[in-house]
């Protein structure tokens, strides 16, 4: 039986179905099921970013690199996870469950049920094609939950970053620190990706309105891999 807060999540999705998607719409669909991360430990820097909510269980999908700092060439998780809504001051434990290096998938979970969140409704990264919408939804700079607009400009694409080839969406829109493990929207609002990363040109310098993101069909893969 599904839970009230579920059934409110499914009326409002199918509310939006029913007619046209503005930027505006989308954004008040899904800002309940997209959270402040905040990444702490006693031997390195504190490490915010953005996770997304994906069933009315509590779990969350992120990137793996939010969740590990690394520490003479090994990869360490921090000591403690914790996640706000945009409505919120406090926050609120969570738990790592698990990681993908490779993908820069994390998946997190937490226990306190009772904040009001909805989960993002699942797309299919498979589907996107060529100029089509998208939207990019998390924790910009640390500043708080905000939106960006763009087009899908390759829908699939190899890149290398941080040493690791991987296949991702490259997306023509502006993402900043504190965005990654964000959520790729299509144009009805549902998760096709979570934003990752940006490219640096050959001096060192971030490439700007170009974002990167882990599509839909690897982030199912990270959950499905043990189960």
């Amino acid at each position: 039986m599904l839970s009230g807060i579920a059934l409110s999540c499914i009326a409002l999705f199918a509310l939006g179905n029913a007619g046209g998607k503005d930027a505006n719409y989308i954004f008040q669909q899904s800002v309940k099921g997209i959270v402040e991360l905040k990444a702490v430990s006693k031997s390195h820097t504190d490490n915010f970013g953005t996770a997304v909510a994906i069933d009315e269980e509590g779990t969350l999908i992120s990137n793996a690199h939010l969740v590990l700092y690394k520490r003479n060439r090994e990869f360490l998780p921090y000591d403690g996870y914790f996640i706000r809504m945009a409505s919120e001051e406090d926050y609120h434990e969570a738990k790592l469950l698990k990681y993908d290096l490779e993908l820069d998938i994390a998946v997190l979970s937490f226990a306190d049920k009772d904040i009001g969140f909805c989960s993002i409704p699942l797309g299919d990264s498979s589907a996107i094609d060529f100029g089509d919408s998208v939207y990019a939804i998390g924790n910009a700079l640390n500043y708080g939950i905000s939106m960006e607009k763009g087009i899908v400009s390759i829908p699939q694409i190899k890149m290398e970053y941080d040493g690791i080839t991987r296949e991702v969406i490259q997306c023509d829109l502006n993402i900043a620190n504190g965005s990654s493990g964000g959520a790729l929207l299509d144009e009805n609002g549902q998760l096709i990706g979570i934003t990752s990363f940006r490219t640096k040109d050959l001096n060192g310098e971030v490439v700007y309105g170009f974002a990167y993101a882990v599509p839909m069909e690897a982030i199912l893969h990270c959950l499905h891999d043990s189960e």
